[in-house]
């Protein structure tokens, strides 16, 4: 039996349900990185940030699992680079903005990879 973190009644242990809790969330994240931060209007960057930002505090709320653990953490570590990502482009600091961007892209790689691995998604 898997070890539960972030506890709440009423979990379900498995990683099908983590995977059903999370799905918007990571739904949302693909949405605001499928275009650059440099690539949408200047007047949405810091909506978009703002909009991450809330997805994140969602995330860190949700229970995990050992099973759940890494992609958990994947979907986390992707969202915080795109949040960095935006507050960057919202700075002026292209640069940096794409770094964080690309950042974000690979955490969501290998999310979907062990999505793929665990048979979560096709």
């Amino acid at each position: 039996m898997a070890t539960l973190r972030n506890t709440q009644n009423d979990f379900d242990p498995s990683l099908e349900a983590w995977w059903t809790l999370v799905h918007p969330m990571a739904v949302m994240i693909e949405k605001y990185i499928t275009t650059e931060p440099q690539e949408k209007p200047d007047n949405v960057i810091m909506e978009c940030h703002a909009d991450i930002t809330k997805i994140q505090a969602q995330l860190e709320s949700i229970p995990i699992t050992d099973d759940s653990q890494a992609m958990h953490s994947y979907l986390l570590r992707a969202t915080n680079y795109l949040a960095h990502a935006y507050a960057e482009h919202d700075a002026g600091r292209s640069h940096e903005s794409q770094f964080y961007y690309y950042n974000a892209l690979t955490e969501l790689s290998k999310l979907h990879h062990q999505l793929v691995v665990c048979g979560l998604v096709g």
